[in-house]
Protein backbone atom coordinates (compact mmCIF):
# COMPACT_ATOMS: atom_id res chain seq x y z
CA UNK A 1 0.00 0.00 0.00
CA UNK A 2 1.52 3.30 -1.40
CA UNK A 3 1.95 6.05 1.77
CA UNK A 4 0.01 8.87 2.18
CA UNK A 5 -0.20 11.89 4.16
CA UNK A 6 -2.90 14.11 3.94
CA UNK A 7 -1.30 17.06 6.04
CA UNK A 8 1.51 17.07 4.38
CA UNK A 9 -0.25 17.57 1.14
CA UNK A 10 -2.55 19.85 2.73
CA UNK A 11 0.71 22.35 4.07
CA UNK A 12 2.04 21.75 0.08
CA UNK A 13 -1.06 23.12 -1.10
CA UNK A 14 -1.26 26.32 1.07
CA UNK A 15 2.11 27.12 0.56
CA UNK A 16 1.59 27.16 -3.89
CA UNK A 17 -1.86 28.78 -2.58
CA UNK A 18 0.54 31.42 -1.34
CA UNK A 19 2.52 31.96 -4.14
CA UNK A 20 -0.69 32.17 -6.48
CA UNK A 21 -1.72 34.86 -4.39
CA UNK A 22 1.40 37.47 -4.29
CA UNK A 23 1.59 36.79 -7.80
CA UNK A 24 -1.76 37.64 -8.68
CA UNK A 25 -1.03 40.48 -6.53
CA UNK A 26 1.93 41.86 -8.39
CA UNK A 27 0.17 40.92 -11.79
CA UNK A 28 -2.76 42.70 -11.65
CA UNK A 29 -1.01 45.56 -8.95
CA UNK A 30 -3.62 44.90 -6.29
CA UNK A 31 -0.71 44.16 -3.76
CA UNK A 32 -0.51 48.27 -4.18
CA UNK A 33 -3.12 48.22 -1.83
CA UNK A 34 -1.76 46.83 0.58
CA UNK A 35 1.80 47.17 0.63
CA UNK A 36 4.87 50.41 -0.40
CA UNK A 37 6.64 50.12 -3.37
CA UNK A 38 9.79 48.96 -1.34
CA UNK A 39 8.15 46.31 0.31
CA UNK A 40 6.50 44.86 -2.93
CA UNK A 41 10.45 44.35 -3.81
CA UNK A 42 10.54 41.81 -1.37
CA UNK A 43 7.25 39.79 -2.53
CA UNK A 44 9.61 38.45 -5.53
CA UNK A 45 12.13 37.40 -2.96
CA UNK A 46 8.98 35.12 -0.92
CA UNK A 47 7.74 34.04 -4.36
CA UNK A 48 11.03 32.17 -5.28
CA UNK A 49 10.82 31.24 -1.64
CA UNK A 50 7.87 29.76 -1.27
CA UNK A 51 7.92 28.11 -4.24
CA UNK A 52 11.44 26.40 -3.51
CA UNK A 53 9.20 25.40 -0.38
CA UNK A 54 6.24 23.54 -1.98
CA UNK A 55 8.52 21.79 -4.35
CA UNK A 56 10.96 20.08 -0.99
CA UNK A 57 7.40 19.49 0.42
CA UNK A 58 6.52 17.41 -2.32
CA UNK A 59 7.90 14.20 -1.36
CA UNK A 60 6.65 14.45 2.07
CA UNK A 61 3.33 13.83 1.15
CA UNK A 62 4.41 10.42 0.24
CA UNK A 63 5.14 9.12 3.89
CA UNK A 64 3.54 7.88 6.70
CA UNK A 65 0.18 9.82 7.48
CA UNK A 66 -0.07 11.08 11.26
CA UNK A 67 -1.90 8.77 13.68
CA UNK A 68 -4.29 12.20 15.06
CA UNK A 69 -5.59 12.51 11.06
CA UNK A 70 -6.18 15.73 9.95
CA UNK A 71 -4.93 18.60 11.75
CA UNK A 72 -7.49 21.42 12.42
CA UNK A 73 -4.57 24.14 12.12
CA UNK A 74 -4.20 23.53 8.61
CA UNK A 75 -8.19 24.52 7.70
CA UNK A 76 -7.89 27.24 9.99
CA UNK A 77 -4.69 28.41 8.15
CA UNK A 78 -6.62 27.96 4.37
CA UNK A 79 -9.73 30.04 5.70
CA UNK A 80 -7.08 32.73 7.04
CA UNK A 81 -5.13 32.43 3.48
CA UNK A 82 -8.58 32.69 1.63
CA UNK A 83 -9.52 36.08 3.51
CA UNK A 84 -6.04 37.40 2.20
CA UNK A 85 -6.92 36.19 -1.02
CA UNK A 86 -10.45 38.05 -1.14
CA UNK A 87 -8.24 41.12 0.19
CA UNK A 88 -6.01 41.23 -2.53
CA UNK A 89 -8.26 40.76 -5.70
CA UNK A 90 -10.97 43.41 -4.17
CA UNK A 91 -11.36 46.47 -5.98
CA UNK A 92 -10.49 49.83 -4.13
CA UNK A 93 -12.84 52.53 -4.36
CA UNK A 94 -12.08 56.71 -4.62
CA UNK A 95 -14.69 57.50 -2.35
CA UNK A 96 -17.13 56.19 0.30
CA UNK A 97 -16.21 54.84 3.50
CA UNK A 98 -13.10 52.93 4.34
CA UNK A 99 -11.09 53.92 0.83
CA UNK A 100 -8.36 52.45 -0.36
CA UNK A 101 -7.72 54.87 -2.67
CA UNK A 102 -8.05 58.49 -1.38
CA UNK A 103 -7.69 61.70 -3.56
CA UNK A 104 -8.31 64.39 -0.69
CA UNK A 105 -5.82 64.46 1.92
CA UNK A 106 -5.82 67.72 3.40
CA UNK A 107 -7.62 66.88 6.39
CA UNK A 108 -4.78 63.95 7.11
CA UNK A 109 -2.14 64.58 9.38
CA UNK A 110 1.43 62.74 8.73
CA UNK A 111 4.44 63.24 9.89
CA UNK A 112 6.39 64.85 7.79
CA UNK A 113 8.51 68.48 7.21
CA UNK A 114 6.80 70.64 5.07
CA UNK A 115 8.63 71.89 1.94
CA UNK A 116 8.26 74.35 -0.54
CA UNK A 117 7.62 73.78 -3.67
CA UNK A 118 10.28 75.05 -6.01
CA UNK A 119 9.73 77.13 -9.37
CA UNK A 120 9.35 75.12 -12.95
CA UNK A 121 7.98 71.51 -13.32
CA UNK A 122 6.34 69.90 -9.85
CA UNK A 123 8.70 66.62 -9.87
CA UNK A 124 6.58 64.18 -7.16
CA UNK A 125 9.01 61.88 -6.84
CA UNK A 126 8.52 59.14 -4.33
CA UNK A 127 9.60 61.34 -1.37
CA UNK A 128 7.93 64.06 -2.40
CA UNK A 129 4.41 63.21 -3.12
CA UNK A 130 2.75 63.50 -0.31
CA UNK A 131 3.60 67.06 0.93
CA UNK A 132 3.43 68.14 -2.41
CA UNK A 133 0.22 67.17 -3.17
CA UNK A 134 -1.08 68.28 0.09
CA UNK A 135 0.13 71.63 -0.31
CA UNK A 136 -1.20 71.57 -4.06
CA UNK A 137 -5.06 70.72 -2.33
CA UNK A 138 -4.55 73.39 0.31
CA UNK A 139 -3.35 76.02 -2.31
CA UNK A 140 -5.11 74.73 -5.75
CA UNK A 141 -5.27 78.04 -7.76
CA UNK A 142 -0.97 78.69 -6.59
CA UNK A 143 -0.16 76.08 -8.44
CA UNK A 144 -2.67 75.84 -10.85
CA UNK A 145 -1.15 75.93 -14.85
CA UNK A 146 2.18 74.27 -13.87
CA UNK A 147 4.39 71.48 -15.63
CA UNK A 148 4.04 68.21 -13.64
CA UNK A 149 5.77 64.75 -13.48
CA UNK A 150 4.87 62.10 -11.66
CA UNK A 151 5.15 58.06 -11.39
CA UNK A 152 3.24 56.01 -10.26
CA UNK A 153 0.50 52.91 -10.76
CA UNK A 154 -2.73 53.88 -12.83
CA UNK A 155 -5.88 52.87 -11.49
CA UNK A 156 -9.66 53.46 -12.99
CA UNK A 157 -11.90 54.04 -10.52
CA UNK A 158 -15.23 55.81 -10.76
CA UNK A 159 -15.42 56.15 -14.48
CA UNK A 160 -12.00 58.06 -13.88
CA UNK A 161 -8.27 57.58 -14.15
CA UNK A 162 -6.14 58.16 -11.49
CA UNK A 163 -1.91 58.43 -10.83
CA UNK A 164 -1.08 56.65 -7.31
CA UNK A 165 1.14 56.01 -5.09
CA UNK A 166 1.34 54.32 -1.64
CA UNK A 167 2.48 56.60 1.02
CA UNK A 168 3.60 55.01 4.63
CA UNK A 169 3.40 56.91 7.98
CA UNK A 170 5.17 55.25 10.58
CA UNK A 171 5.06 51.81 9.52
CA UNK A 172 3.58 49.30 7.07
CA UNK A 173 0.66 48.78 8.85
CA UNK A 174 -0.33 52.16 7.79
CA UNK A 175 0.51 52.12 4.62
CA UNK A 176 -2.33 54.09 2.25
CA UNK A 177 -2.64 54.26 -1.35
CA UNK A 178 -3.22 58.03 -2.34
CA UNK A 179 -4.43 59.59 -6.30
CA UNK A 180 -4.67 62.34 -8.09
CA UNK A 181 -7.37 62.38 -11.31
CA UNK A 182 -6.21 62.63 -14.37
CA UNK A 183 -7.99 64.24 -17.76
CA UNK A 184 -7.23 64.95 -21.30
CA UNK A 185 -5.50 61.75 -21.63
CA UNK A 186 -6.63 59.18 -24.90
CA UNK A 187 -8.02 55.87 -23.27
CA UNK A 188 -5.29 54.05 -25.53
CA UNK A 189 -2.61 55.58 -23.74
CA UNK A 190 -3.95 54.50 -20.06
CA UNK A 191 -4.31 51.26 -18.76
CA UNK A 192 -5.29 49.89 -15.38
CA UNK A 193 -2.86 48.53 -13.23
CA UNK A 194 0.00 50.00 -15.24
CA UNK A 195 2.95 51.52 -13.74
CA UNK A 196 3.97 54.23 -15.74
CA UNK A 197 5.44 57.97 -15.47
CA UNK A 198 2.34 60.86 -16.39
CA UNK A 199 4.38 64.48 -17.73
CA UNK A 200 1.47 66.86 -17.41
CA UNK A 201 -0.37 69.99 -16.38
CA UNK A 202 -1.68 70.95 -12.99
CA UNK A 203 -5.92 71.52 -13.24
CA UNK A 204 -8.21 72.50 -10.53
CA UNK A 205 -11.36 70.85 -10.75
CA UNK A 206 -14.14 71.11 -8.78
CA UNK A 207 -14.82 68.01 -6.45
CA UNK A 208 -18.25 67.05 -4.14
CA UNK A 209 -16.28 66.11 -0.98
CA UNK A 210 -18.10 65.37 2.60
CA UNK A 211 -21.64 66.74 0.80
CA UNK A 212 -18.97 69.95 0.38
CA UNK A 213 -17.53 71.32 -2.98
CA UNK A 214 -14.05 71.68 -2.83
CA UNK A 215 -11.20 72.69 -5.56
CA UNK A 216 -9.05 69.48 -6.58
CA UNK A 217 -5.50 69.55 -8.55
CA UNK A 218 -6.10 67.33 -11.00
CA UNK A 219 -3.23 66.36 -13.95
CA UNK A 220 -4.25 67.46 -17.66
CA UNK A 221 -1.84 64.60 -19.39
CA UNK A 222 0.67 65.68 -22.07
CA UNK A 223 2.40 62.53 -22.10
CA UNK A 224 2.54 59.22 -20.45
CA UNK A 225 5.95 57.28 -20.31
CA UNK A 226 5.83 53.44 -20.01
CA UNK A 227 7.69 51.99 -17.27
Amino acid sequence: MRRFNVNELLWTCTLVFIDCIIIYGIITGNIYNILSRRLVNFSYVAVICIAILAVVQIPKIFTVADRGGVKKSNSIFILAISVMAVGISSQAKVYGTNNMISVVIMEEHHNHEEETIPDGTIDMSDEKFYCYLEQMQKSPDKYNGRKVKVSGQLRYQNNQYLITKSVMNCCAADVKVYGIILNGAEEETLSDGKECTIYGEVKVIPVKFNNKNIKLPAIYVKEVQNK
